[in-house]
């Protein structure tokens, strides 16, 4: 399409010796074989397409629950930053108190008894290189972006290091998505296709921006064969309400641009949930007022509905099926995801954080502080499962679960839950 941006193909480029990619030709794509499916990841929002359901299975929460461990990260100086759970082992990031940030290591514990399996430092090729960001998790790999640009690649096991790759491009606060060998990550200007193994390699770089002026979502989603991503357009001399938002719809084969439509005035980034062919989101028109809602569109940008609950700070949905859920203010509450009328409404004990959660059959919604509880939700009705009662106070909030065990962020602290049985 004439104006749009394209996507360059472009040369590997290894950093440390540690798994040097090979060049592309000018011109060239290339597709790894897909990899084996597997139910053992974890990413942000709980997989690619950013839908909040998470991989199980969890604690049935009708039964006795006890707590298995705890990491009190006020003991040691620091807070506990969760980085997700997968196939038996938790991942934290220890926030460190008085100290630089560039020093703080990726650890690993046992999920079931919180005992350490490993911790990797950051590699330090400049002053601003350390972790941040979420990692993606999948059929034993582990990646991680750093501030300074870097992905690292790890054993999610053992933590050993398989490669480390420059994406040239400022990562910030960066979620990267792993889908069948691929690493789907977003730069300040671009999004980033890399074919990822025991090695890295170059598949499509997509420029959608110039990181200054029009600055690129760290949240990328995909889905079957899109990459879905915003991107905002800062006029620092304009009103937010001149600001511009474009939604961009890629090929997840070769970066091509599919569609690319600006949505909503304000100039606010989205979060993208992808389901069916269809995008889901939540919009803020007026930040200082707090006026918001929820919508839904076609995947080539034909706006399906706007929901008429209006959620007041920013709670990105979770999609299923038929329905998606948000939690947001003191409620948690259902939409119908083809019409999105209500479809039920619950009111909590307490408010809760806007995150929603769906694990197997149950959304947990987790207090806002400083109430240490986890609220348990059938999603079916709305109605209350249980009310789970954590030991730190600070608010509460579900990372993820792995055989039964569910990991939750206490106040600043970290805990793992599980039936008595």
């Amino acid at each position: 399409r004439e104006g749009a941006p394209r996507a360059w193909p472009l040369p590997g480029r290894g950093l440390l010796g540690l798994g040097l990619a090979a060049t592309l030709p000018a011109g060239a794509r290339m597709r790894p074989a897909a990899a084996k499916p597997s139910t053992d990841t974890w990413m942000h929002a709980g997989n690619a397409a950013r839908t909040g359901v998470f991989p199980g299975p969890g604690l049935d929460p009708t039964k006795d629950i006890i707590e298995l461990w705890r990491i009190d990260g006020r003991q040691s100086g620091y807070f506990v930053e969760p980085r997700g759970v997968c196939d038996g082992v938790a991942y934290y990031l220890p926030e460190p108190n008085g100290l630089s940030p560039e020093v703080r290591p990726l650890v690993a514990v046992d999920a079931r008894t919180g005992s350490e399996l490993w911790r990797q430092i950051p590699p330090i090729t400049e002053p601003t290189t350390y972790f941040a960001g979420q990692p993606a998790i999948a059929d034993g790999l582990l990646i991680m972006p750093t501030w300074g640009g870097l992905l690292i690649g790890l054993d999610a096991r053992s933590g050993e290091s398989r490669w480390i790759f420059d994406v040239q491009g400022q990562l910030a606060d960066s979620r990267p998505a792993l889908v069948d060998g691929v690493a789907y990550v977003s730069d300040n200007a671009s999004v980033n296709a890399i074919a990822v193994g025991d090695t890295a390699e170059w598949l499509w770089k997509a420029p959608l921006g110039d990181g200054t002026n029009t600055v690129v979502s760290p949240i990328v989603s995909v889905d079957g064969d899109y990459v879905v991503v915003s991107s905002v357009s800062l006029d620092p001399k304009a009103e937010p309400e001149g600001k511009t938002t474009v939604i961009h719809v890629l090929s997840a084969q070769d970066g091509s641009e599919l569609y690319r439509f600006s949505f909503r005035p304000y100039g606010q980034s989205y979060q993208l949930a992808i389901s069916n062919g269809n995008l889901y989101s939540q919009d803020h028109l007026d930040e200082d007022n707090g006026r918001a809602f929820y919508f839904s569109m076609t995947i080539d940008g034909s706006e399906r509905w706007t929901s008429r609950k209006q959620p007041t700070i920013e709670a990105y949905p979770a999609v299923r099926g038929d329905f998606a859920y948000a939690t947001t203010g003191e409620s948690v509450f259902a939409f119908d995801t083809a019409t999105g009328e209500m479809v039920w409404y619950e009111p909590q004990p307490q408010p809760v954080y806007p995150v929603t959660v769906l694990i197997d059959d149950v959304i947990y919604a987790g207090a806002a502080p400083p109430t240490p509880m986890i609220y348990a939700v059938d999603p079916s009705d709305g109605s209350p499962l249980a009310s789970i009662p954590l030991p730190f106070d600070g608010g509460a909030r579900v990372v993820g679960a792995t055989g039964g065990i569910l990991i939750v962020r206490s106040g600043v602290n970290l805990v793992a839950l599980a039936n008595r049985s």
